[in-house]
């Protein structure tokens, strides 16, 4: 039978927590499975039903239980309340199957979900894909983070900061494809991850335990760490004085549930282009020139901080990476994915071409030989030296030399 399988099994495994969900002790769950045939036609068609005796669902609200974050409000089981999410996932995955849905209940009694989807044998015999490169990384420290199984080496990674576990996964379904997704189920632990990994964005609520979104928008943007991260508020409040206090808390965009898939992922999109801008105006950086001193934004200041200290030891040849992010107070993973944020370039890469840009002032303003003054920027090797001259600048050391001194 041709069924996509990941998308089967998660609809019977929103249906069975459901039914388990609002089942009282005692209660029953049942799971069937049949098939139809009609003698009229050669369709086949399979019939999956999850049944249970659970509180019901009133008929005048039948027809909106598979609209994105409904919830049917009922005090019988406080503290059980789901996002809304699930059965409208479920409704979406069975039409992609080309099947139907159909949900019969009553108060007190219980409720029964019916999904028929149709049965044919014409798909391609599965393969088996060894060394699949997707991993589920987990922060064995606290855990509490994890890197969410799906994601892809290479693309942005997004931090999603939300209390609400099935809210969480759906998140990771609709952005899993597009980005690398570490997540945390509270305000404490997303800052500790955002401090941790240095993310690129991040997706949080506002009204979170023990510290809300306002409080972690506060301290990461109060931070030089985490400072340049774009933090994007996704929550039910959606008046304009807690529009207000996201504004005034640094958060560069407010998104409000119920939201549309597309301009979460093109508001996403915007922010990281947004981002690139921001590099090209850091880039500079890296030929030592000094920052505008009216710019006092802590991204300026960090940038200043690092050039400080390149300024103070690059004739060092011995001052690397570990001494940089020592003389700083941050992480080596800190340090590159704040220079990769800003700049575009790792930290590694920021070091040698600011060494770089030293020996090509030294070529241009004095007679010394080239081996010279690359062991007086810090290069050890003269091989090494003019390999990575040539490789910034497109020519050997001795012909950018001649080119503007004639």
């Amino acid at each position: 039978m041709d069924f996509e399988k990941d998308k089967l099994e998660e609809s019977l495994a929103n249906l069975m927590s459901n039914a388990i969900k609002f089942t009282p002790v005692g209660g029953d769950v049942f799971v069937s499975v049949r098939q139809l045939s009609s003698r009229k036609t050669s369709e086949r068609k399979v019939e999956i039903s999850v049944r249970d005796t659970g509180i019901g669902i009133s008929e005048d609200k039948l027809d909106k239980i598979f609209i994105r974050f409904y919830q049917v409000e009922d005090n019988s089981f406080p503290g059980r309340e789901g996002t809304g999410i699930g059965l409208t996932l479920v409704n979406e995955y069975v039409k992609l199957m080309r099947g139907t849905i159909e949900v019969k209940s009553s108060p007190g009694i219980g409720s029964e979900f019916i999904v028929t989807l149709p049965v044919t044998n014409s798909a391609a015999p599965e393969e088996f894909v060894a060394g699949d490169e997707r991993v589920t990384l987990t922060k064995a420290e606290t855990g509490a983070g994890h890197e969410a199984d799906g994601s892809i080496s290479g693309h942005p990674l997004l931090l999603i900061i939300e209390d609400n576990a099935e809210l969480t996964d759906y998140l990771i379904r609709l952005l899993g494809n597009d980005y690398r997704v570490l997540t945390a189920e509270n305000g404490i632990y997303g800052v500790e991850l955002a401090i941790e990994h240095i993310p690129d964005i991040i997706l949080s609520d506002v009204m979170m335990p023990g510290k809300d979104g306002y409080q972690v928008c506060r301290d990461l943007k109060n931070d030089f760490r985490t400072s340049h991260i774009p933090i994007v508020f996704l929550t039910a409040r959606a008046d304009a004085g807690s529009r207000l206090e996201g504004v005034k808390q640094g958060a560069d965009a407010w998104l409000t549930k119920p939201f549309n898939r597309k301009e979460l992922m093109i508001c996403l999109h915007n922010l990281l282009v947004q981002r690139e801008v921001l590099r090209l105006k850091y880039t500079g950086a890296v030929s030592g020139s000094p920052v505008d001193e009216k710019e006092t934004g802590l991204n300026e200041k960090f940038l200043e901080r690092v050039t400080g200290h390149l300024e103070e030891n690059y004739r060092n040849d011995r001052y690397g990476i570990d001494d940089l992010r020592a003389d700083l107070g941050v992480s080596r993973i800190q340090l590159h994915r704040k220079l990769t944020a800003l700049t575009g370039q790792s930290a590694s890469n920021f070091i040698r071409n600011f060494r770089l840009q030293k020996a090509r002032k030294l070529l241009l303003e004095s007679g010394r030989h080239v081996s010279e003054i690359a062991y007086e920027v810090g290069f050890r090797d003269a091989n090494y030296f003019s390999r990575s001259f040539i490789q910034e600048f497109g020519m050997n050391a001795t012909k950018l030399r001649e080119m503007f001194i004639r």
